[in-house]
Formats: structure tokens, C-alpha cells, sequence
């Protein structure tokens, strides 16, 4: 397993965008943070925080 730590302006419409193009929603407090399973083999898993 892999995990990259993104952090950006707006998690709620990243998480948004993530699933439509098919990551699985693992964790998510809105506003805050989110977890989410890219797919694959490879077990990448994207950690999304929200900029303050």
C-alpha cells in the first residue's frame, strides 16, 4: 500500500471529482479531510487535506 498526501483548497469537490472518476470513498469529514482507494493493484490510497 501506498499513500500520497494532497493538500488543496477545496476537499469536498476534489472528493467529488475523485469519485467520478472511480476512487472508492474510504473516509471523509466534509471541510476537513478524506480517504480515498484509487483502484488498481498498486493499493495507492489518496489522503486529501483541506488548506486552512
Amino acid at each position: 500500500m501506498v499513500n500520497f498526501r494532497f493538500f488543496v483548497d477545496d476537499v469536498d469537490a476534489e472528493v467529488a471529482q475523485l469519485k467520478k472518476d472511480g476512487a472508492k470513498l474510504l473516509i471523509h469529514d466534509p471541510g476537513k479531510f478524506a480517504y480515498l482507494d484509487a483502484g488498481g493493484s498498486g493499493g495507492a490510497i489518496f489522503e486529501l487535506m483541506q488548506r486552512r
